[in-house]
């Protein structure tokens, strides 16, 4: 299995980190000139390993924005077990639309989709259950998790693909994940009233 060059990585967070510098930061608004030009430099990199790298704007968008307004009408929750339940489904598509170009297409269109609105749903969602005066942290567990996930996630690939030759397990694998986490969404309950009004009665 591939091992990844430590010092390679931190040069080239570093190299990205000076896009949109900010005092002790970066400052990269999606879609902002610095944003795509931060996307442009990853997939020069891509390309430069001799990999066909492409930036998905359909996706992912309708996502965002679709999705934001499904949440109001159906329910944030309930569009988070939507999106999580139709991964699962198609964690195992993805591997059979492997081989025709149009429905990998179609099919990673989809997963962009859920992908954009767990970006989306879940920062609104946060208020909702713990109230306004922790959101950032929250939201920065839940960021942090969910990068984390995308360190794990690969390398679990990796390792599957080692010992059977064959990415479907790991798609599998990616499948049953999905499903776990949708049986974890439903057992979460919608507050009947607003964390600030729970607060305020406990301090009483």
């Amino acid at each position: 299995m591939a091992r990844i060059n430590g010092n390679r990585l931190i040069s080239d967070l570093r190299e990205l980190a000076r896009i949109g510098a900010y005092q002790t930061g970066v400052d990269r608004t999606a879609l902002s000139a610095k944003d795509i030009e931060a996307r442009r430099w990853l997939v020069a990199k891509l390309r430069g390993a001799g990999l066909d790298a492409s930036m998905d704007r359909v996706g992912n968008v309708l996502g965002r924005v679709l999705s934001g307004w499904m949440s109001d009408a159906l329910g944030r929750l309930n569009v988070l077990r939507l999106m999580i339940a139709i991964s699962a489904i198609t964690m195992p598509l993805l591997y059979a639309a492997g081989g025709n170009p149009w429905t990998l297409y179609a099919t990673v269109i989809v997963v962009y989709y859920c992908y954009g609105t767990l970006l989306s749903v879940n920062s609104a969602l946060c208020p909702d259950f713990w109230g306004i005066r922790h959101v950032g942290l929250i939201n920065g567990m839940i960021f942090t998790a969910w990068g984390t996930a995308g360190v794990i996630g690969p390398r679990i690939g990796g390792l599957l693909y080692d010992r059977y030759h064959d990415y479907r397990i790991a798609f599998y694998t990616a499948s049953v994940l999905a499903a776990i986490a949708l049986l974890f969404e439903l057992f979460a309950r919608q507050p009947t009233s607003s964390p600030e009004a729970a607060l305020a009665r406990l301090s009483q």
